[in-house]
């Protein structure tokens, strides 16, 4: 496989997984929103997030073509995708994960341009 990322609609359908059109910039990895700290060690709480970053998506069509090869539009925020992602050691692996659209872009007053564009994948859940 190559080490790109790719996306499948619905879960646990890593044999329908295809190449994002437009890659999105370089990855942030994985994020854990906070940790417990125990005698047993440091363990993540909340699920980690990944987020997927255009911010050169400035058109309202590159916009739209981002967000519907994830399945999402401004009507439907949130989608259940089989998707490709790098880890954070630089390998890859597929998961299930919930594609959502933050919305947190904006039209730039005048120019009708967009901000760039992110989605969060949360609930992220690896495949064997």
């Amino acid at each position: 496989m190559a080490d790109v990322y790719e996306v499948a609609a619905g879960h646990d359908n890593a044999a329908g997984l295809t190449a994002l059109t437009w890659q999105p910039a370089t990855p942030t990895g994985f994020k854990y929103p906070a940790y417990r700290w125990s005698a047993a060690g440091m363990k993540p709480q909340g699920g980690a997030y990944y987020d997927l970053d255009w911010p050169e998506a400035t058109t309202t069509a590159q916009r739209a073509l981002i967000l519907s090869e994830l399945g999402l539009t401004d009507a439907v925020p949130s989608a259940e995708l089989t998707m490709r992602l790098q880890n954070n050691n630089d390998t890859w692996s597929n998961y299930n994960v919930l594609a959502s659209y933050l919305g947190d872009d904006a039209r730039v007053p005048g120019t009708g341009t967009w901000t760039g564009t992110r989605v969060r994948l949360t609930q992220i859940t690896v495949l064997t």
